[in-house]
């Protein structure tokens, strides 16, 4: 059975470091929320560096495919864009990360805002990714756009 996991954050952060490696930790500050199936974690959001107007957010996953459903990007992305009311949220991706890179590219609203020369694991350079409020429409149907409120299954 799916279920969305939240106020759990202690536990999906260290689920969440520990899949990320290299000595990856998140802020004190850290927010989550993921998704488990049948018990198991399967892929979480996580924010953290919380400003006036924007946060940093991390996705994870174990590997395995299809866990990023619809259901689940409207959760995630209603605690800052709803919840927070920011106006904007921030991602890092290595550049040597084309997952991740890739990833981003597909999901929509990002825009690449500019590069960290050496700020990464092992002096690789990090992608700085931003998404603006207004560039995040929501998921979408065959029907049109899905978007927030009522969207929560």
């Amino acid at each position: 059975m799916i279920e969305y996991v939240y106020n759990q954050d202690e536990r999906i952060v260290k689920w969440a470091e520990a899949l990320l490696g290299n000595g990856h930790r998140m802020r004190d500050d850290a927010k989550a929320i993921a998704m488990e199936v049948d018990g198991e974690l399967r892929g979480a959001v996580l924010f953290d560096t919380f400003g006036v107007n924007d946060c940093l957010v991390t996705v994870v996953s174990n590997g395995k495919r299809r866990w990023l459903t619809k259901a689940f990007i409207v959760r995630a992305m209603a605690f800052p864009f709803i919840q927070c009311n920011f106006t904007r949220i921030t991602c890092l991706v290595a550049r040597k990360n084309t997952l991740s890179r890739h990833f981003i590219r597909r999901f929509g609203g990002w825009k690449l805002e500019g590069i960290m020369r050496r700020a990464g694991p092992g002096g690789d350079d990090l992608l700085l990714y931003g998404m603006l409020r207004w560039r995040y429409n929501g998921p979408t149907t065959s029907a049109g756009r899905a978007g927030f409120p009522g969207d929560l299954p």
